[in-house]
Parts: structure tokens; C-alpha cells; sequence
């Protein structure tokens, strides 16, 4: 039997009741971090061509999108919201998984939630914390070798299917038939992000409007394939040459469940510049350094983020805002030069500051061993200044990541100054009925109402 039936009887028996004390706060606080990553993403250039074709091409008004004045199918919306949300690179991330769960997750369950009606808080939970889980897995089940497929696209396809069939209440054969159309629909590649292309933020999005979308049909009596992981063409054949461990899709299955290890962004950039931003804010205010003072600097980081971050900046081509947001040249220049780093930092004009390029280009980046347990540590930034002294920080565990977690006052500020930035900007009344609204999550009777409130004319 392929596990994707054992994965699927697990999602249709799993209860709120069985989640402990501590997963629901994790799920709340990512719910209200992913709408602020969201919004944030609002304000992204670029992406209004990508809104007002899929709001033409929808038929029904059944879904919200942020900042958006009109309502689309619930397909439509979970769509552009993951595509949002992942737009400005400040969502989340399981580094060993490789994999950015809750904003596809998110998105592809509120929408559905909107087109079901009256979902309570504890169902959409309950969906989340499934879609998370189940997504985490398939990825650690693979080792990490070159990374070609997007796996926050193609296995977010799996678990926005697991997010909507849990909240249409499908059975086990039903939502094994969602888990089989969404891996028709599965894609997602790297080199999008390698050109700096626009559609490299839409790929989210197409994975949480399959999910959706492949939840719909199995309601239907549409069938999937049923051996759409571990057959011949499934999955780990097909996108990862087979290599896999089939005893970490199941081990501790439904006693377990790895959201609890999904780390925060607490930057508005790649998670793999996190550990070379930690490092270098922690030299600027230590050593009071400032720009000028500059002479040299010297990054070690992990090979995979060599090949990710570490490519030329400025690029020769695609978009510079998408450059910044995956460089750690960038990230380490930005930091010194502003003495911290969030939302301005990655704007049209932040990223091509003089002063910045100016220490870009002292900036070489080495590739160092891994000799931790995570795959975009240890990072390490030395910076030289011009008195010859020499500071060297090396950060081990990230800020955000699951040892070392935001705190909920962290993620209101991180939710209040996306809705402030957002296109259009969310008022502070609304900002606080909305995160009073996900601060009880568990007790509300209908979460279409947070989306209601972060509508444009709400």
C-alpha cells in the first residue's frame, strides 16, 4: 500500500482534541505571522498583472484576496494570497525539509473556509496543523542532494490538498483521491528563482490553487491516482530519483506532528540569509561599526547557501528586489549600512543604494562544511575595518527557527508593520480585531471573519 493511504486515513481521523497544549498556540502564531507575510506582499511590485488576470478569469465571488476590492473563487483566492505570501520572503520555513508549509497552508485553507462558511476556529486548526504535518514529512523522507524542484511548491501542492480536504470533511479514500490530483498538478522549479523571475512568487500560489482545486474534485468522485507517492511515476521516483526513507513519513504519525518544528522569519528576505543577518547585526551593535569603517568582509556559509545566496550582486539580469531578497552580499551590506534589517530594506530603492553596493563589493563569500544539525548553518561573517580589526560572529541557530523562536508580542509588531505597509494599508482597528480574533483562535465560530476584516473594505 503506498503511504499516501496511510497519510490520508490519518488526516480523516484526526481530531483538535488530539493536539497538545502546546501545538495550538505554534498554529495561532503562525496563522497571524503568515497573514502579516501576506500582507506584506501586497506591496511587492510586480505582482498586479498576476492579480488582475486571475480576478477576471475567476467566476464566482466566494473568496477574499488581500487588497483586493472584489471576492473570486475559492481557488483564485488561495492563489494569489500564497503568492502574497511568500512574495516579500516573509513567511516561514523547515529547513531540513527545505520546505515553507504555512503560506501555502494558510492561504489554501482560509479560502476554503470562505467558500465552506461558518468553519469554526478549532476545524481550521485542525486542517493547518494536518497540512503542516504532512508536508514536513514528505520532505525529510527525502535527502537533500541538488535542489532543481521547488519543494515548497511541490509538496505544498500536497498539503494544500490536505488543508481543503480536511475542511470539506473527505474520508480516507476521498482525500487519498485529492493527494493523487494534486500530484497531477505538482511543479515548481528552482530556476525561476535562479533567472529572478516574476513567476517564481506565483509558484506557491499554483500549488495552494491545486490543493484547493484537487480537494474539490475528490468531493465530486473524482479519483486520483492511488500510488501517487511511492508508484513507479510517483513522487519520490519521479522528483527525487527515488531517494527516500519511507519510515519518516510514518514514524510517530499522529502522535507527532512536525509543525512544531517550522521556524518564524523574523526578515523579510531568504531563510537562508537569516544566520548571515544574525551574525552581522550582532557585530554592528557590538562593535558600534558603521559603513565607513568598513575594509573587508568575509562570509562562511553552508554550501546549499553558497548556491542559493551566494551568487553575484547586483544580477546582470531578472529583478534586483528578488536578487536582494535571496543575497547574502546583500543582506550583510544592508545591515551594516541601516543597523537593522526588515521591510524598507527590500524596497525598489533600498537595493540599489551606493552605500550598500559600495560594501557588496568588498563582500566574498566562501563555502564552509555543515557541522550542525541545520542546512543553512553555521554562518559565519568576519568584517575587517579600516583600523585593521578584525570581528567574526558565527551564528549556529537562527532567530525565528523552533530553538529559538519568535515570541507572540514579536509577531503582532512583525503583523502590524506588514498591514501598515500593505496596498492598500490595514488600519490599527482593524489590525487589533484581527489579532484579537487569531489570538483566540480555537474559540472563534467562523474564520471567515478574519478574512472579511482584512478585505479593502472591510
Amino acid at each position: 500500500m503506498d503511504v499516501a493511504a496511510e497519510l490520508a486515513d490519518h488526516v480523516a481521523a484526526l481530531r483538535f482534541e488530539s493536539f497538545s497544549a502546546e501545538l495550538v498556540p505554534k498554529i495561532r502564531a503562525f496563522t497571524l505571522s503568515t497573514l502579516a507575510g501576506a500582507l506584506a506582499g501586497t506591496a511587492v511590485a510586480g505582482s498586479q498583472p498576476i492579480v488582475e488576470v486571475f480576478a477576471e478569469l475567476s467566476g464566482k465571488r466566494e473568496s477574499t484576496v488581500l487588497g483586493l476590492p472584489v471576492r473570486v473563487a475559492a481557488p483564485e483566492a488561495a492563489l494569489l494570497n500564497a503568492m502574497y505570501a511568500q512574495a516579500a520572503d516573509f513567511d516561514d520555513i523547515h529547513d531540513r525539509a527545505l520546505v515553507r508549509p504555512f503560506s501555502i497552508a494558510v492561504p489554501a485553507a482560509l479560502a476554503m473556509a470562505e467558500r465552506i462558511g461558518g468553519v469554526s476556529g478549532r476545524d481550521f486548526i485542525t486542517a493547518i496543523s494536518a497540512a503542516v504535518d504532512v508536508t514536513v514529512r514528505l520532505g525529510l523522507a527525502a535527502p537533500l542532494t541538488t535542489l532543481r524542484w521547488a519543494r515548497p511548491s511541490t509538496l505544498g501542492t500536497f498539503g494544500a490538498a490536505v488543508a481543503a480536504a480536511k475542511l470539506l470533511g473527505l474520508d480516507g479514500a476521498r482525500t487519498l483521491d485529492a493527494l493523487g490530483i494534486a500530484y497531477s498538478q505538482a511543479a515548481g522549479t528552482t530556476q525561476a528563482m535562479k533567472d529572478g523571475a516574476v513567476i517564481k512568487r506565483v509558484q506557491p500560489g499554483f500549488a495552494a490553487r491545486a490543493g484547493v482545486t484537487s480537494a474539490i474534485l475528490a468531493e465530486h468522485g473524482v479519483t486520483g491516482p492511488a500510488n501517487a507517492l511511492e508508484g513507479q511515476n510517483g513522487y519520490f521516483n519521479m522528483y527525487e530519483g527515488g531517494r527516500y526513507e519511507r519510515s519518516r513519513i510514518t514514524e510517530r504519525l499522529g502522535t507527532y506532528n512536525y509543525a512544531a518544528e517550522v521556524a518564524f522569519k523574523p526578515y523579510p528576505c531568504a531563510a537562508e540569509v537569516h544566520g548571515v543577518l544574525d551574525a552581522t547585526l550582532a557585530l554592528v551593535r557590538e562593535h558600534t561599526i558603521v559603513a565607513d569603517d568598513v575594509r573587508a568582509i568575509r562570509i562562511q556559509v553552508p554550501p546549499l547557501v553558497q548556491d542559493l545566496g551566494g551568487r553575484p550582486y547586483p544580477p546582470a539580469n531578472g529583478s534586483v528586489v528578488g536578487a536582494a531578497l535571496a543575497s547574502v552580499r546583500y543582506g550583510a551590506a544592508t545591515a551594516i549600512v541601516n543597523g537593522e534589517v526588515g521591510l524598507p530594506n527590500y524596497s525598489q530603492a533600498a537595493v540599489v543604494d551606493p552605500r550598500t553596493l559600495a560594501l557588496v563589493e568588498l563582500t566574498e563569500v566562501e563555502s564552509a562544511p555543515v557541522t550542525g544539525a541545520q542546512y543553512f548553518t553555521p554562518a559565519t561573517v568576519e568584517i575587517t575595518t579600516t583600523a585593521r580589526q578584525t570581528f567574526r560572529k558565527t551564528v549556529t541557530t537562527v532567530h525565528g527557527h523552533a530553538d529559538d523562536p519568535l515570541e507572540w508580542p514579536e509577531i503582532v509588531d512583525k503583523f502590524r508593520a506588514c498591514a501598515t505597509s500593505a496596498m492598500p494599508p490595514i488600519d490599527a482597528a482593524r489590525q487589533d480585531r484581527v489579532i484579537e480574533r487569531v489570538d483566540a483562535l480555537e474559540e472563534l465560530p467562523d474564520v471567515g471573519d478574519i478574512a472579511r476584516l482584512l478585505a479593502p473594505t472591510a
